[in-house]
């Protein structure tokens, strides 16, 4: 449906919508294609799972392309993905298994264990990772009003002058292009600030769905599995 209204607004006679419209539609199309994808990516998935002997690349392979995150290990997803939860857990595992290496993921006594990788396990080390972040967001946040000032000024000094040479077009490019770069890395620092700062808050979550799937063994379990094996001898 809005590809045909999009095309009907290429069909009005206003240069700039033209112009706007026929920058998005390629952008449409390509998160279009991206949904079928992950839908097709999904499809193998539950193929895969189906099998006797799934085929552990290729379940890995396909969970870490929806997720754009890491891999994850096939001992950890083959416990994980029939439980309940198991798309919250991936998702709160996913936030830190991007730019930054911040969760580990392993199987013990046949329990997803979800913990900090070694380089972050510090919460000393965590906390000024984030420091880190937030202050050098700050400085290209400097850089970009910066940089924004001088493209004003230029703006306004080539405004006052009857002929404009290409050598001050090149410039505003430039300028903006730089604009670009320091918004892109204001946006990055700050996501990752904001990752690290929520990272506990994530993990105890991931341990809380883990628990309600995956009940720890309790004393007399335990007892009864080794009366259990006592009695076998």
């Amino acid at each position: 449906m809005w590809d045909i209204f999009l095309k009907v607004l290429q069909l009005l006679p206003v240069p700039l919508v033209t112009l706007i419209v026929a920058n998005i539609i390629p952008y449409l199309s390509y998160r279009q294609n991206a949904d079928k994808n992950k839908v097709a990516l999904m499809d193998t998935v539950a193929r895969e799972l189906d099998r006797e002997q799934p085929c552990a690349y290729l379940v890995e392979s396909c969970v870490a392309r929806l997720h754009n995150i890491r891999p994850l290990s096939w001992a950890f997803l083959r416990v994980v993905l029939p439980c309940n939860h198991s798309l919250e857990i991936i998702r709160l595992v996913s936030s830190g298994r991007r730019a930054l290496d911040l969760f580990e993921v392993s199987v013990a006594s046949g329990r997803p264990v979800v913990q900090y990788a070694a380089a972050l396990s510090d919460s000393s080390r965590r906390r000024n990772t984030m420091f880190a972040c937030f202050l050098l967001s700050v400085c290209f946040l400097a850089l970009l009003t910066y940089t924004e000032w001088q493209l004003l000024n230029l703006l306004f000094e080539s405004s006052l002058r009857d002929n404009v040479s290409a050598a001050v077009y090149g410039e505003v490019m430039y300028k903006l292009l730089q604009m670009l770069l320091w918004v892109a890395a204001v946006f990055v620092f700050t996501f990752q600030g904001v990752i690290l700062k929520r990272a506990d808050k994530r993990l105890s979550q991931v341990r809380m769905l883990i628990a309600s799937n995956f009940p720890a063994p309790t004393l007399d379990n335990e007892q009864e599995s080794e009366n259990t094996g006592a009695t076998d001898l």
